[in-house]
């Protein structure tokens, strides 16, 4: 027999994902504001699913999605390097974890969740990105300007992430959150692996740590 997939229809308008904290944001937004697209639709994020499910069918699963945020330790990020996909034509910035595949094990376990609402439309490898902008034919100018003006900025300093959010938007607003799911497992992230930006010394990850046992 056919794999029988369920019938909701993905939602444009819903996502889960990573907000950086308010601290971080000035660098990135002004190269968003200048490159990106999407910017007065979204806040700078980090995608963990999109298109998501639309309200009506993702609430009978938010007791799902609590349990995997209930049952994941915080973890810390460091946006790293730009780069960019050919594919859609964006610039990003590489969100680089401690431990190293947190933010891959957490997308995968709301994945599963996901795909019980609705079939993916398309199959491919999870990515973790953040937006700085998009080109047509300017690939280079863009990822060189970018990288000029964040060289100016601490923006690879690592930054807790105790949460993740569902946002929502409407068909002429902006997302916004609508729901906040709080990472509650007992793990500590205390010391970078060997991939994580140079730049990024020991004493930042002790920080990091430090304010997580307060």
């Amino acid at each position: 027999l056919p794999h029988l997939w369920p019938s909701e229809p993905m939602d444009t308008k819903s996502a889960l994902v990573i907000i950086p904290p308010a601290s971080r944001w000035d660098p990135i937004q002004h190269l968003r504001r200048l490159y990106d697209t999407g910017f007065e639709r979204w806040m700078p994020h980090m995608t963990l699913i999109f298109p998501f499910a639309s309200p009506d069918a993702f609430l009978p699963k938010i007791a799902d999605v609590e349990a995997v945020a209930k049952s994941t330790s915080p973890f810390a990020i460091a946006l790293g390097d730009v780069n960019a996909f050919e594919s859609t034509g964006a610039v990003w910035l590489a969100p680089e974890t401690e431990p190293p595949d947190a933010m891959h094990d957490l997308q995968e376990r709301l994945q599963e969740i996901s795909n019980t609402i609705f079939k993916p439309n398309v199959h491919r490898p999870f990515t973790p990105h953040l937006t700085l902008g998009r080109f047509a034919t300017d690939k280079q100018r863009i990822v060189d300007a970018c990288e000029e003006h964040l060289q100016d900025h601490d923006y690879q300093l690592p930054f807790q992430v105790t949460e993740f959010h569902w946002v929502t938007r409407g068909p002429d607003t902006p997302f916004t959150i609508t729901k906040t799911f709080v990472l509650e497992g007992s793990g500590l992230s205390r010391r970078p692996s060997q991939t994580l930006p140079q730049a990024i010394n020991a004493q930042h990850w002790d920080d990091v740590a430090a304010v997580q046992q307060v």
